[in-house]
């Protein structure tokens, strides 16, 4: 990390001087108050003496600081804008949530009783992540043979909980609750 030397603190401070009014006039018609005006123009300077902590101001300090107050303005206004509320359906719902997390513990056991040849693959490509082409490569198959194997594995462990469960969807397809039809089914 290199420290502002005396020299660029001396050229900082010039341009300080120098520029001082026209920024501060150019800040107060963009926001249309003297005191926020005067404290965007403090962070300006202050921002330029953090980064010319970092390393030396560039050779045209002027347009250098320009940027930055011109960063800071829109810095100022983006802190302004307000928050948007996302809409009912793409808020995060606890209920659904808890309804995910009920149906995923009675995935598992579904799962485990696929033959290997699916099971395997529904494990490392829906449960850990990886990616087909990572599965195709661990199991030594092509892509489209992992592809088949996801596709198959996925339909059996849909008609194993479809016969284990009745399960109420919205009309996005997403599930919002789950019943038991068999008091011996795993869920």
């Amino acid at each position: 990390m290199t420290t502002l030397t005396t020299p660029d603190k001396q050229a900082l401070g010039d341009a300080y001087q120098a520029l001082h009014s026209s920024l501060l006039g150019w800040l107060i018609a963009k926001v249309n108050d003297r005191s926020v005006a005067e404290d965007l123009l403090h962070d300006v300077f202050r921002k330029a003496l953090m980064a010319s902590d970092q390393k030396a101001p560039p050779a045209n300090i002027n347009a250098w600081l320009f940027t930055i107050t011109r960063n800071t303005v829109i810095d100022y206004y983006r802190s302004k804008r307000p928050m948007l509320e996302l809409p009912e359906e793409l808020q995060f719902n606890d209920e659904q949530n808890n309804v995910h997390q009920q149906l995923s513990v009675c995935l598992l056991p579904m799962v485990e009783r696929l033959p290997a040849i699916y099971r395997d693959v529904l494990i490392a490509v829906v449960f850990e992540g990886h990616t087909q082409q990572v599965a195709a490569d661990e199991e030594g198959v092509s892509l489209s043979a992992i592809k088949s194997r996801v596709s198959r594995g996925r339909q059996l462990l849909r008609k194993s909980l479809v016969a284990c469960c009745d399960i109420e969807t919205s009309g996005s397809g997403d599930v919002e609750d789950f019943y038991q039809k068999f008091p011996s089914c795993d869920c």
